[in-house]
C-alpha cells in the first residue's frame, strides 16, 4: 500500500501512462526477476523511458519519478536527453520498425518487441542540443494535437454511450421515422465495406457509385458516418456490411450528430495531419533521408495492404479499443 506505484505494459502510451497502477513497491520485497531493478539506482528519470513489450509498433513513453513496472515492458535509458517517444512516432522510424524489425508475430498485426530489436531503432548520427531541442517541441506538438483530436471523439461517446439506443435493424423491424426511406446496399452480410466510402448529400457511397446506402435522414447519416469510419480507423481491418445493422442509434439522436459534424468540420484533424508531417520531417533529415524517399515512405503507410493496417497508440484511435490496465475498481478503460 505504500511506495512506488506498479504499472504494466497496457498503461504506456505514446505521450504518457494512462490508467491507474497496480499497486505499489516499496522495495523491501525483493522482484522476483533483479534483471532490470539492480540497475535502480542507475536511472536517470529525464533520460528514462518505458516501451510496451506487445504493440503493432515500438510504443515508447517517459518514466515518470517513483513509478516500476513489472515484466512487461523494456527500460530504455539514454546517453543524453532526447525525446524518444516522440521519436518513434515519425513515420521513417515507423517504417524501419514495421519492415524490418518486428518477430514474434502476434495474431497478425501484434509483435513482441525485444530489447534487440528497440536497439536496433534508426536513431541519428549524432545527437546535437538543437536537434534534441527540435525534436522535443515536435514531440509535444503530435501529442498535443492528438490529445485535441482525441477530446472531440470523446465528447461524441459520452453522447453515444449516455443514452438509450436501438440498432438500425430494430429501427427497421419498428418503422421508426429515422429509417424512413433507408436504403440498405444489395450486398451479402458477410461482405466488406469498400476500403473507400464517402459520406453525400444522400447517403454513404464507395466503390465508385457501385457501393450505395440512401440515407434521408441527415442526423442518422452522420451517425452511420462516424461509426463506419471509427471502426475502420480503430480496428485496422475490414467493416463487413453487417455492421451496419448492428449500429446502435441513440434515441436522441440530434446532439450526437451535432457533435459529429462539428468534429469532422474542425480544424483539429488538418492541425494532428500538419503536427505529425513535422515530426516526419525531422526525423526525415536526422536521418539523412530526402524528401522523395519521405514522400514514398508515406505512400505505403497508406497504400500498403500491410502497411496500411500499422497504426501507432495514437489516443484518437480511441481507447476503448486500446484497452489499458485501470485497477481503480472503476471502468477499466476510463480516460
Amino acid at each position: 500500500t505504500t511506495g512506488r506505484a506498479v504499472y504494466k505494459g497496457l498503461n504506456v502510451f505514446r505521450g504518457r501512462l494512462r490508467g491507474d497502477p497496480m499497486g505499489s513497491w516499496d522495495g523491501t520485497v525483493p522482484p522476483l526477476e533483479i534483471r532490470t531493478y539492480k540497475y535502480d539506482a542507475l536511472f536517470v528519470n529525464e533520460r528514462l523511458f518505458v516501451a510496451r513489450e506487445l504493440s503493432q509498433l515500438p510504443t515508447i513513453a517517459p518514466v515518470p519519478d517513483n513509478v516500476v513496472f513489472n515484466n512487461t515492458v523494456n527500460l530504455i535509458q539514454l546517453r543524453q536527453r532526447f525525446a524518444l517517444n516522440g521519436w518513434v512516432l515519425s513515420r521513417p522510424v515507423m517504417f524501419a520498425a514495421a519492415t524490418c524489425l518486428r518477430s514474434t508475430i502476434i495474431e497478425d498485426l501484434g509483435c513482441h518487441w525485444y530489447p534487440k530489436n528497440l536497439g536496433l531503432l534508426p536513431m541519428p548520427a549524432e545527437i546535437t542540443e538543437a536537434l534534441a531541442e527540435e525534436v522535443s517541441r515536435a514531440t509535444e506538438t503530435v501529442v498535443e494535437k492528438d490529445d485535441n483530436l482525441a477530446d472531440r471523439w470523446r465528447h461524441v461517446e459520452l453522447l453515444l454511450a449516455g443514452a438509450t439506443s436501438q440498432s438500425v435493424s430494430q429501427l427497421i423491424a419498428g418503422g421508426s421515422p429515422l429509417v424512413e426511406g433507408l436504403v440498405l446496399p444489395a450486398h451479402e452480410f458477410d461482405d466488406t465495406l469498400p476500403d473507400e466510402i464517402e459520406i453525400t448529400d444522400t447517403g454513404l457511397s464507395g466503390d465508385k457509385g457501385a457501393f450505395e446506402m440512401l440515407i434521408p435522414n441527415a442526423d442518422l447519416r452522420a451517425v452511420l458516418w462516424y461509426m463506419v469510419d471509427r471502426k475502420r480507423l480503430a480496428d485496422g481491418a475490414d467493416v463487413p456490411v453487417a455492421f451496419v445493422g448492428n449500429c446502435q442509434i441513440p434515441t436522441n439522436i440530434g446532439p450526437a450528430a451535432t457533435a459529429i459534424r462539428e468534429a469532422y468540420q474542425s480544424s483539429a484533424a488538418t492541425e494532428f495531419e500538419a503536427a505529425r508531417a513535422a515530426i516526419d520531417q525531422v526525423a526525415a533529415r536526422a536521418l539523412g533521408i530526402s524528401d522523395e524517399e519521405l514522400a514514398y515512405i508515406c505512400e505505403r503507410f497508406e497504400s500498403d495492404p500491410f502497411l496500411s493496417q500499422i497504426r501507432p497508440m495514437w489516443a484518437h484511435r480511441g481507447l476503448h479499443v486500446q484497452g489499458y490496465s485501470d485497477h481503480s475498481g472503476g471502468d477499466r478503460f476510463a480516460n
